[in-house]
């Protein structure tokens, strides 16, 4: 019962966040001030594709097809939570921040991509059963990803409470109240998932990382779509 749970979470992540993305790009590309819509859709499309990798691994009776889709779902969490980050400077600073600030949009490319390239070619993955997908980290690039998207996460948790809740009023400040509560549902998603490795129980603790992950992006989503309704 629980692993249908855990399915139905899976699915539900990942086809919200390609229809997201889907929307979210045909909006983004109508019009070239929708910078925010474009960096959110590729988010939840690279997001889309890891709850995808993570729904085909789980089935894989293959040591090679698990470790590469693995491998992929770890790389596109990178890359969906840099383009989240970059949404998040956009909403708060508008979009001139990414005129003004290339150093530090360049800087976060350049550490995105060094540590997918250290996943990409890294052997840290054992598969320990290959009929239930169950694998074994090894710490050093595991720790590198883990630290990488919580200090993301975390930081932009903090810059939108304090540069985006608390100084908006009206309807701006609920929909960046919205934004926040994505990040926070992603970030527990996260934790639920490391609480989950140290665990028997970790079907519960999947259920528990795709299901905040839905809530999450679809938070996050809606911010962005009305903001920039408003705006246009």
């Amino acid at each position: 019962m629980t692993a249908i749970i855990t399915y139905f979470f899976e699915f539900l992540t990942t086809i919200s966040a390609l229809l997201s993305s889907f929307f979210l790009l045909k909006k983004g590309f109508a019009t070239s001030e929708s910078k925010s819509s474009r960096f959110l859709g590729f988010s939840s499309l690279f997001l889309g594709i890891y709850a995808l990798s993570t729904i085909i691994y789980s089935f894989a009776n293959s040591e090679l097809a698990i470790i590469v889709l693995l491998k992929l779902g770890m790389i596109m969490i990178c890359f969906s939570l840099l383009f989240l980050f970059y949404t998040m400077k956009i909403l708060i600073n508008s979009s001139f921040w990414l005129s003004t600030n290339r150093s530090l949009k360049y800087i976060m490319l350049g550490i995105t991509s060094a540590i997918s390239l250290l996943l990409g070619i890294s052997n840290y993955i054992q598969v320990t059963d290959i009929h239930n997908a169950e694998t074994h980290f090894e710490p050093i690039p595991f720790y590198i990803f883990a630290s990488f998207i919580g200090l993301i996460l975390i930081y932009s948790i903090f810059t939108t409470y304090y540069l985006g809740v608390k100084k908006t009023k009206g309807v701006d400040r609920k929909k960046m109240i919205f934004f926040f509560i994505g990040l926070i549902c992603m970030i527990l998603g996260l934790i639920m998932d490391a609480i989950g490795n140290f665990v028997e129980n970790e079907t519960l603790f999947d259920s528990l990382l795709f299901g905040f992950l839905s809530v999450g992006n679809l938070c996050i989503v809606f911010c962005v779509l009305y903001r920039n309704r408003k705006e246009n």
